[in-house]
């Protein structure tokens, strides 16, 4: 493996895309590595415009670049040399290996044993550090569930997939599962056998899908899926029974609800059918085709003169006759607000959404200075997590009473995230002719660096990921904050002063 750290040799790992500035680390994996991996090339963005910071930043790139690959190498060799076997030896001892598909699935529920007594061995011989076994175990042979290892491990997914679930049975203190081979299932014609025993049979096919999935995904992701998949009416119990059930179920929601709801829907549904039929490919449905794809053009900033206009229809905007929860008209009364704070502030509409009135916090730094910030919790990861500085007492970025009436309405008018997203987009897209809220965020980053704010500065207000060193200090600084926003918000709105 290449040492980048002797002499220069970085430079031939960096380069910039066509058309772009900014620098990337490529380099080609090894054989072996890529060949686990199940890809060639390692790429990472540099996040600067310098090619002499873009080596700097290379060189302890390309460190991790060899960790990654001794770490990869050195599993490999873990799975093949200790834990697998620990496992398989059993399975692997027996005078006749399987070989037919009927052979396969009479090893699979012994398979389930094995590997649920064998993590019970592992218990009883270090009762403190046991789990920390098993679980790296379960990690080795989820990865061997699409691409086994074979001798001494498992030569199948199946026969992975069944020594992950006896893994699963005891650190989750359960009965050994009845595995089922997902090939038993879709060769079942859905002429076989009365409704009844039908119908009994995708119940069990669904619940030991649901069982698989609850574990991996979120609690609403789950709940969307199980909702989906209850109200499915499959006749018979083959692959095909089920994607047709699926299709009349999508087909009949577009009639009530919009198209990426829908999408959003059967995903989470196919998802789930995917943890017992890994090949289960819907059917395709015309009205959904590009449906939750993202669009190109929000990657595009809308023109400030656009933005400008958009904002001030916005404020003039004449509020709805509509009273809501003792509030005069509905959300759309708080559109001027909501778009002012996304352009002057550039946070993602998702962020603004979420927050309520005790998101407003006073806070002082570290001179003593004290000032309104607006603490974003609920962002796009841990790292985006931030206080935003929107007034000082004398300088102020929006109107903060009127994003405090903003934030109460949001308390107590509960609406879904997405929901309330979408249509106040649709709004905005009206009023500046098809453009979208979160353009206004790459709009207020091209406005920023217009106006001379540093890029640390920048990153931290807009949440994103910073280089070692801004990971140290108190965040986004009060004064400093104010000075970049408000520079932002002078050149939309063409004003002098705050």
């Amino acid at each position: 493996m290449n040492n980048p750290l002797n002499g220069d040799t970085v430079s031939e790992f960096i380069h910039q895309k066509k058309g772009s500035s900014v620098w990337y680390y490529r380099r080609r994996y090894p054989k072996p590595v890529a060949a686990l991996l199940g890809k060639a090339v390692f790429m990472q963005s540099l996040k600067t415009h310098s090619k002499r910071e873009a080596q700097k930043v290379a060189r302890r790139v390309s460190v991790q670049f060899d960790d990654l690959c001794a770490e990869v190498l050195r599993d490999a060799e873990l799975a093949k040399a200790s834990t697998v076997v620990g496992i398989d030896e059993v399975m692997n001892s027996a005078p006749c290996p399987a070989s037919t598909p009927e052979e396969v699935l009479a090893t699979l529920p012994d398979r389930v044993r094995v590997a649920a007594q064998r993590v019970i061995e592992e218990q009883q011989r270090d009762p403190t550090g046991w789990r920390e076994t098993a679980l790296r175990w379960r990690g080795l042979y989820e990865s061997q569930v699409t691409r086994p290892l074979g001798l001494p491990g498992p030569s199948l997914g199946a026969e992975a997939q069944a020594s992950l679930r006896g893994i699963d049975a005891v650190l989750r203190g359960e009965t050994l599962p009845e595995f089922r081979q997902p090939a038993q299932w879709a060769g079942i014609s859905s002429n076989q056998g009365q409704a009844d025993a039908d119908a009994q049979s995708w119940e069990v096919i669904r619940d030991d899908a649901l069982a698989q999935y609850k574990d991996s995904v979120s609690a609403p992701r789950y709940e969307v899926a199980r909702r989906v998949l209850s109200l499915l009416r499959v006749q018979g119990t083959s692959e095909r029974a089920i994607k047709d059930a699926l299709r009349e179920h999508s087909k009949a929601r577009l009639q009530k609800v919009q198209p990426r709801t829908v999408r959003g829907q059967q995903d989470a549904a196919v998802a789930a059918v995917r943890k017992v039929i890994p090949a289960f490919k819907p059917h395709e449905i015309r009205e959904l085709k590009g449906v939750m794809q993202p669009d190109v053009g929000d990657r595009d900033s809308i023109p400030v003169e656009n933005l400008r206009a958009a904002l001030e229809c916005l404020v003039r905007k004449r509020p709805s006759t509509k009273v809501r929860n003792g509030y005069e008209g509905g959300a759309s009364q708080f559109d001027g607000i909501a778009m002012q704070t996304l352009a002057f502030t550039g946070m993602r509409p998702r962020e603004l959404i979420q927050a309520r009135p005790s998101s407003l916090v006073t806070k002082a730094n570290l001179f003593g200075s004290a000032g309104l910030f607006l603490r974003l919790w609920h962002t796009k990861n841990k790292a985006s997590r931030r206080d935003i500085p929107l007034s000082d007492g004398v300088r102020s970025v929006v109107d903060t009473d009127r994003l405090r009436e903003f934030l109460e309405w949001l308390e107590q008018n509960s609406r879904s995230v997405p929901g309330l997203v979408s249509s106040m987009g649709t709004r905005f897209k009206r009023v500046t002719k098809g453009h979208t809220q979160y353009q206004i965020r790459h709009t207020w980053a091209d406005v920023a660096r217009h106006a001379g704010v540093e890029q640390e500065l920048r990153e931290r207000i807009q949440g994103h990921a910073v280089g070692i060193g801004g990971v140290y200090g108190s965040g986004i600084p009060l004064a400093e904050g104010l000075d970049a926003m408000l520079a932002v918000k002078r050149v939309i709105l063409e004003t002098v002063g705050t």
